[in-house]
């Protein structure tokens, strides 16, 4: 998957997800189920890196026999339990046998004085044409609200994705520790929110995915409170990120055997991009803006320390890859296991006795 801007959601600076679709694949019109015997479009994979647990099955991509050189051509290793419903280490996007997406419809304002989150949401539910209706609610003041009612969206599928185990998040992801084992000392609060983000792909070709922050709960409403970043757009609309926030980073040459690390960026509410803020809860958000490497390389480096055999490519990339760590904080890790890369190079040159098979 591809991060590019796309002029068509929000801003020109749209965080988009590229697949290139199935080719040859029957191609289904919305709301239409998939025929008997026919393989659903798959709309692309997201893995979770670090998912090698000690004692685990080997996978391709730790023996460094990688078929190709986009991530959701690979393995990642697998969770200690299995992968098993939601809670898997790849997460695959199926085309959908009916459209359950989203967008923007109507904003209301709200200027009764607001008690509690409690009261916001009961005030939230008059307020939208239909109770249930997805929303998202912006508190801008203990006596002003900004609410913006979304419907449905018959031209795209909705995948949610947190660390909450309810029915309405698909894919559930937690933190993993460095080096796939259990962590020494009190463990640090998890950077992953419950509703972290919402991912909506295009049902026609070409299957473009967009990513949003933050995903609905189980009365279908976003919540930002008062101590959450929010603003006014230009237009007049309403935009926000969220406390743990949503980063992303597009590899300089795309991903291929040849691609370099790219800048972190943060994704909002509304799904534009923006530069990183000084830490992840501060409430002044970045600039307005204007994924897994791996190639067929031949097993020639390792991790260090893990160990994790890969090609050359492969090593330096993710040696020069610092990723979120915490709060505020970027470190090279092994895309393995996440163990923290050390030394000078994060790997070391593999010398074998005989060739490489």
């Amino acid at each position: 998957m591809v991060l590019e801007g796309n002029p068509d959601v929000g801003s020109p600076r749209t965080s988009d997800l590229q697949h290139p679709g199935s080719q040859g694949s029957c191609i289904l019109s919305s709301g239409e189920d998939v025929q008997p015997g026919e393989e659903p479009i798959k709309y692309g994979e997201l893995i979770v890196l670090g998912c090698c647990e000690e004692g685990g099955e080997e996978t391709e991509a730790q023996r460094g026999e990688v078929t190709g050189p986009r991530a959701h051509s690979c393995y990642n290793g697998c969770l200690s339990s299995g992968d098993k419903g939601r809670r898997r280490s790849r997460l695959a996007l199926n085309r959908r046998p009916h459209a359950n997406g989203v967008k923007p419809d109507v904003m209301h304002h709200i200027s009764t004085p607001l008690v509690s989150k409690a009261s916001s949401f009961s005030q939230q539910t008059r307020a939208l044409s239909n109770r249930g209706q997805h929303s998202i609610s912006y508190t801008l003041s203990r006596s002003h609200s900004v609410i913006v009612e979304y419907t449905h969206d018959s031209d795209t599928d909705m995948f949610q994705i947190g660390r909450s185990t309810e029915n309405m998040i698909d894919f559930v992801v937690t933190d993993t520790s460095p080096g796939g084992g259990v962590a020494e000392g009190p463990s640090p609060q998890s950077t992953i929110s419950r509703y972290a983000c919402r991912i909506l792909c295009d049902r026609r070709p070409p299957y473009t995915a967009r990513i949003y922050a933050a995903g609905f709960d189980a009365s279908s409403n976003i919540f930002l409170g008062e101590r959450a970043a929010k603003w006014r757009t230009p237009d007049g609309l309403m935009d926000g990120l969220t406390t743990n926030g949503v980063l992303v980073m597009h590899p300089a040459g795309g991903f291929s055997e040849d691609s370099a690390p790219g800048v972190w960026r943060e994704i909002s509410v509304c799904g534009n991009v923006y530069t990183l803020r000084d830490s992840r809860s501060a409430q002044q958000r970045g600039k307005l803006e204007a994924g897994l490497c791996l190639d067929p390389g031949p097993p020639s480096h390792a991790f260090a320390p893990c160990g994790h055999v890969c090609s050359e490519k492969t090593a330096r990339y993710w040696a020069q890859t610092p990723l979120p760590h915490g709060t505020h904080a970027f470190h090279a890790a092994c895309p393995f296991c996440g163990a923290w890369l050390t030394g000078e190079h994060g790997c070391v040159r593999l010398i074998f006795q005989g060739p490489l098979d």
